[in-house]
């Protein structure tokens, strides 16, 4: 009796231990994910002793997946969590995300939504931001506007709030031609967020575009200030059709200091040029531009303009001819020879 009572005693403590060591796998595990060890993080998963807690361990297996860009595999195994526990979102959204990545559309948007229906279940508002975000961007990029602005409405209804949030609202609400609301919506946005880079020059974009040039500048300056990329370009284009061609040059010199491979920046720099009448340099300038893309045909085009400038009407011609028929700009190279041919080669 004394004996079975010790083979008992071992078989229970063994359990034990063998439980103690499963739990400190799963403890493992997570650490190596946080440190980025994402394969250990999987093999330590994978070697296991028990079968406790196996949606929680297959949904780690499959986040370390998704952070090693194997979406087939994390959308497998995200599967095999939801089909152990099909109430916790985070899975749901987590393989809506890798079905994303696989151009699961359909498969993508359905998690999605099953997400959002168990919203509130989320643990904290960094993962209900998340979803929200993760789920109107999808919707956006899948041409469903009115869909999206839902998401952020229920969004709105749960107190998530975030500039990113404005950003999708103005474009899908410009892309429904609903121009009011837009424009409102990013007024909204711009109080509560004045240095959002993106806000900024959604709204520079916008006072371009309504020809209000000097709002536009400003709003450019708010945009680099709080660090948004390539503002001297655009400030360059504004200036530009403001007519003040210096500060034109001026901006758009600033901005191929450091894009010094920026063909449509150099192409921008020849047209700016021809204006000032500085022919030689603008064609310099757009030779340049065909050197870095020889598809940036346009540039044919106002070097054509230069030359005509410089009174090399031949020369004109013989450019204006390499302007494709795809190309935006064919129908006034066109026009131009006409122009030449009529007007400028005496005979």
């Amino acid at each position: 009796m004394k004996l079975r009572i010790n083979i008992i005693f071992f078989w229970a403590l063994l359990i034990l231990m063998l439980s103690s060591c499963a739990d400190k796998s799963l403890e493992l595990a997570e650490k190596q994910y946080d440190s980025g060890e994402y394969d250990k993080a999987v093999d330590t998963i994978k070697n296991g002793k028990t079968t406790e807690n196996m949606d929680e361990k297959y949904s780690l297996e499959a986040m370390s997946y998704l952070q090693m860009e194997d979406y087939e595999k994390a959308f497998e195994t995200f599967t095999k969590a939801i089909d152990i526990n099909s109430d916790v979102p985070e899975y749901y959204l987590n393989r809506a995300i890798a079905a994303n990545k696989l151009g699961k559309n359909e498969e993508a948007e359905a998690d999605f939504e099953e997400a959002l229906e168990r919203i509130e279940k989320l643990n904290n508002k960094d993962s209900k931001f998340l979803l929200v975000e993760n789920y109107a961007t999808f919707l956006f990029i899948n041409e469903k506007y009115d869909k999206a602005l839902e998401v952020l409405k229920k969004g709105d209804s749960l107190s998530l709030e975030d500039a990113s949030f404005y950003d999708i609202r103005y474009n899908s609400l410009i892309l429904l031609e609903r121009y009011d609301e837009a424009v409102s919506n990013l007024d909204e946005g711009i109080k509560k967020y004045p240095d959002d880079a993106n806000l900024n020059f959604m709204m520079a974009v916008n006072k371009l575009d309504s020809g209000d040039y000097q709002k536009s500048i400003e709003y450019l300056d708010k945009a680099k200030l709080a660090g948004k990329d390539d503002i001297n370009y655009y400030k360059s284009i504004v200036y530009r059709l403001m007519g003040d061609y210096e500060k034109s040059l001026k901006s758009i010199s600033e901005h191929l200091e450091n894009k010094e491979e920026d063909a449509e920046a150099y192409l921008q720099k020849g047209i700016i040029l021809n204006e000032l009448g500085k022919y030689k340099r603008a064609i310099k300038s757009l030779e340049k531009a065909l050197s870095i893309d020889l598809n940036f045909v346009e540039a044919n085009y106002y070097i054509a303009i230069s030359y005509e400038g410089l009174g090399e009407y031949e020369k004109s011609i013989s450019y204006l001819n390499k302007v494709p028929k795809s190309s935006g700009v064919y129908n006034f190279a066109q026009e131009e020879i006409a122009f030449i041919k009529e007007n400028l080669i005496k005979e």
